[in-house]
C-alpha cells in the first residue's frame, strides 16, 4: 500500500473553491499522499506519480490527455461534469452521480466529510439561519431572517466556524440556466450533499431542496422544500422544540458517519483495489 500511496498525487483545489480544498487537501493529507493546489499547467504535476486524483483541476483536455499518457486519471465527480474518455476511474459522491458515469468507467462511490473534527454538536441554543455559499447560487430570500456568508476565499477553520454558530442551516440553491457546466440541473445531478453532510456533522436541523444526494444522505434529516418556499419551516424550527431535537439528534447520529476518519478508508480501499497493468 505504501508504494502505490507514494505513486499518487491528488490536484485540485484552490483559494476560491473551499469544497473542493476540503475534498482534496485534507483528504490527502489524512491518507498520506501528495497534493498540488493551484494546478494550472503539467509543470506542477510531480513526473515520479503515476496516479493523479483530480479534484476540479484548471487543466485543459490536453493537459488531462498528457496526465493519462503518464498514468492512470481518477476523476472526483465535483458538480461540473467530469471529462470522457481518458479517465479510468470516477469517484462519485452519490449513487445519482454514479449511475451518470457508470458505462463510461468504473465507479466508487465516496461522499463528502465535514469540516466538524472535534465530533462536538452544537448545542439547541443558537437559532440563527444560516445560508453558506457562492453568491451566484444564493436565492433572493427577500426579508427572512436568514444570515448569508460567501465562502469564497474562505479557509476550513473559517468555514467551520461559521456552521459552529449556525442553528438552523439552509441547503437551498437560486435557479440559474446557463452552460452545461454552470446550470441547476447539472449542479443538482451531481451536487455531493456538502452543506448538508456539514449540518449533520454539527447536528444542525436544516431545510433542504429536493436534490438528490441530500435524499440519498440526509432522509430524516433534514425539512425538504420543494420551491424553496421556507418562511413556514424555518418558523417551525424556530418554535417547536421537539422537532427540532429530534433532527437535531438524528442528524449528528448520521453525521458521524461522515467524519473524515470513516470517509478515507474509502480512498485506501480504492487505492488497494488499484492495478496499474488494468487501468
Amino acid at each position: 500500500m505504501s508504494d502505490i500511496l507514494s505513486r499518487i498525487v491528488f490536484l485540485g483545489g484552490s483559494t476560491e473553491r473551499v469544497s473542493v480544498r476540503m475534498r482534496c487537501i485534507q483528504i490527502a493529507k489524512a491518507i498520506g499522499c501528495d497534493y498540488v493546489t493551484d494546478v494550472k499547467s503539467l509543470e506542477q504535476v510531480p513526473w515520479d506519480k503515476t496516479i493523479f486524483v483530480c479534484v476540479k483541476p484548471n487543466l485543459s483536455d490536453g493537459n488531462l490527455e498528457d496526465l493519462a499518457s503518464r498514468g492512470s486519471i481518477i476523476w472526483d465527480i465535483h458538480d461540473f461534469t467530469p471529462p470522457k474518455g481518458m479517465v479510468s476511474q470516477y469517484i462519485a459522491s452519490s449513487a445519482t452521480a454514479a449511475t451518470e458515469y457508470e458505462l463510461l468507467s468504473p465507479v466508487s462511490i465516496i461522499p463528502h466529510h465535514h469540516c466538524n473534527h472535534t465530533e462536538i454538536p452544537n448545542t439547541a441554543v443558537c437559532r440563527r439561519a444560516v445560508w453558506i455559499g457562492r453568491p451566484y447560487w444564493q436565492p433572493d430570500f427577500g426579508s427572512l431572517p436568514i444570515e448569508s456568508y460567501d465562502s469564497k476565499h474562505m479557509l476550513e477553520n473559517e468555514v467551520a466556524a461559521i456552521y459552529r454558530q449556525t442553528g438552523i442551516g439552509i441547503n437551498v440553491r437560486a435557479e440559474h440556466v446557463g452552460s452545461e457546466d454552470n446550470n441547476t440541473r447539472f449542479h443538482v445531478l451531481l451536487n455531493g450533499g456538502g452543506k448538508l453532510i456539514n449540518c449533520m456533522g454539527f447536528g444542525i436541523p436544516s431545510i433542504s431542496s429536493e436534490e438528490p444526494a441530500y435524499r440519498e444522505h440526509g432522509e430524516q434529516c433534514t425539512l425538504f422544500t420543494e420551491n424553496n418556499d421556507i418562511h413556514d419551516l424555518i418558523e417551525e424550527l424556530s418554535l417547536n422544540d421537539t422537532l427540532y431535537e429530534e433532527l437535531r439528534c438524528k442528524s449528528f447520529e448520521r453525521g458521524r458517519n461522515y467524519h473524515i476518519d470513516r470517509i478515507t478508508p474509502l480512498y485506501n480501499k480504492l487505492f488497494e483495489q488499484i492495478d496499474d497493468s488494468k487501468l
